[in-house]
C-alpha cells in the first residue's frame, strides 16, 4: 500500500511538472509570437568591411510590454541594438544599455540615424541579394527568429522611397 501510495505521487508529480513546463513554454512563446517585424534589411558591405548596420520595424501586438535583451546571428562575432544621436554637432552612436523595450501596441522602427541594428565582426562581405537570420532574445527567455535580405539601398514600401 505505502509504494502504491509513493508511487501515484511520484507520477502525479511528474505530471504537474511536465505541466507547468508546457505552459510556461507556450506563454514565451506566445510572447515572441506577439512581435512583428516588417521592412527588415541589412545594408549591403564591400569586402573587408567588419561592421554593417540592419534595420527593420517592431510592432507589439500583445498587452504587455516586450523588451530586447539580445541578438544572435551567424553574420559577426557580436550583434546589438544601438542608438544614433548628434551630440556637439557630431553623430555618435551607443549600445542600448538595458534592451530596446516596445510597449503594447507600439511600433519602434531601427532607421539610419535613429535605433539599428549593429553587426560587429562581420567575417565576410555581406552582398546584396542575399539574406542572414538573425535571433532577438526577449527578457522573459522567448526568442523571435527572422530572416533578412541583404540590400544596397532603403526598401521602396507603398509606391515611395522611405527616408
Amino acid at each position: 500500500m505505502f509504494i502504491e501510495f509513493t508511487r501515484a505521487r511520484a507520477v502525479l508529480a511528474s505530471a504537474l511538472c511536465n505541466a507547468l513546463l508546457v505552459c510556461s513554454t507556450s506563454v514565451w512563446a506566445d510572447r515572441a509570437q506577439s512581435l512583428q517585424i516588417s521592412k527588415a534589411w541589412l545594408r549591403a558591405t564591400p569586402p573587408g568591411a567588419s561592421v554593417d548596420a540592419g534595420y527593420f520595424t517592431l510592432l507589439n501586438h500583445g498587452n504587455r510590454t516586450l523588451r530586447i535583451v539580445g541578438i544572435q546571428t551567424a553574420l559577426a562575432k557580436s550583434a546589438e541594438i544601438h542608438q544614433s544621436f548628434e551630440r556637439d554637432g557630431r553623430e555618435q552612436m551607443r549600445s542600448v544599455e538595458g534592451g530596446l523595450a516596445i510597449g503594447p501596441g507600439q511600433t519602434v522602427a531601427l532607421t539610419p540615424g535613429s535605433y539599428h541594428l549593429m553587426l560587429m565582426g562581420l567575417d565576410h562581405a555581406l552582398v546584396a541579394g542575399t539574406s542572414g537570420v538573425i535571433t532577438l532574445l526577449l527578457d522573459d527567455g522567448s526568442k523571435l527568429v527572422t530572416t533578412i535580405p541583404v540590400l544596397t539601398e532603403w526598401p521602396a514600401t507603398e509606391g515611395k522611397e522611405s527616408p
